[in-house]
């Protein structure tokens, strides 16, 4: 039994949706003709002539040369709760006979490649099953058409499988899985886009942050942090140094015990250290910067916010 459910669809519906799936498939490469649904058919909903050069190209055993091959698509939808399974089965294979008949005698078609599309599922019983009667019908009109398909509901799932888009298209073949992946999707692009957003916050925040703000000095021109900042000297008062910040500076002291690539960042003399290696380093919670006017807090704090945006 076929997980999508076909029967749902209707005839019309049906056609629509093997048309669907003809179109990705073979509208790229040769000529595709689709038939409307309205009107006498002549025995086809589609034909198809595949090029020589088509990668899937085989000859045609009735022909002494490489000719563009004809194929010829018919649709035919049954249904299966009103004929029951064997009952529909059994359609399928007189079908078969009946459509071979037009299309050879009636309407007398250019046709090497015959495929018959229906929503029935055909049966695998040795020689009594409508899968091995199907292939004694194809065996019988070889000389007439070199190659005879039915492509059953196994088929077409796996082409729905295979196309998303077409099956999604209709609401009768939508799957459970489908849902979740739209979900998925929704979710996914919600958090790319809050990422996205985020980033080109930070981007705006390095690209202000880069440029030393120095218009009350009367520079119209921007002038970038790395030319103007000058970092300051502190001196560490050891008497007043907090108890989160204690056993580090005294383990800084006491000896060099750090790796190589860390012990070159720890200053030599703790006396005379930088702003940025407290602040940087430091374990303490919150700082104040206490300094008159035009001591250069707002660069330092600046140079730090820069710090923090740029990757490592």
């Amino acid at each position: 039994m076929s997980k999508y459910q076909f029967h749902r669809l209707g005839s019309d519906t049906f056609q629509e949706m093997v048309q669907s799936l003809l179109e990705i498939n073979r509208r790229d490469v040769g000529g595709l003709i689709q038939f409307g649904s309205a009107g006498a058919d002549g025995a086809r909903e589609a034909t198809w002539t595949q090029p020589t050069n088509h990668p899937n190209y085989v000859r045609p055993t009735n022909s002494v040369a490489d000719v563009p091959k004809q194929w010829v698509f018919q649709v035919k939808f049954h249904d299966i709760g009103l004929r029951g399974w064997a009952g529909a089965g059994a359609a399928v294979v007189a079908d078969l006979k009946a459509e071979l008949e037009k299309v050879t005698t009636k309407y007398k078609l250019a046709c090497h490649h015959y495929v018959l599309i229906t929503n029935v599922p055909l049966t695998g019983a040795s020689r009594i099953g409508s899968r091995d009667k199907v292939t004694k019908i194809a065996a019988d009109w070889k000389n007439k058409i070199p190659c005879v398909e039915v492509w059953d509901a196994a088929d077409l799932s796996r082409m729905l499988d295979n196309n998303p888009s077409v099956r999604t298209a209709y609401a009768e073949l939508i799957l459970p899985g489908d849902i979740l992946s739209a979900l998925h999707r929704q979710l996914r692009f919600d958090a790319d886009r809050r990422e996205s957003t985020f980033r080109g916050y930070l981007k705006n925040l390095i690209d202000n942050e880069s440029e030393a703000r120095a218009e009350e000095a009367g520079d119209d021109d921007p002038l970038p942090l790395s030319k103007v900042f000058i970092d300051q000297t502190l001196q560490l008062d050891k008497q007043c140094i907090p108890e989160c910040y204690r056993e580090i500076v005294e383990t800084w002291t006491a000896d060099s015990s750090f790796d190589e690539d860390s012990s070159a960042l720890v200053p030599d003399d703790l006396d005379q250290v930088s702003s940025a290696f407290p602040l940087l380093w430091g374990a303490q919670e919150k700082v104040m910067l206490l300094a008159g006017p035009g001591y250069g807090k707002s660069t330092i704090t600046q140079f730090l916010a820069l710090y923090h945006l740029l990757p490592a």
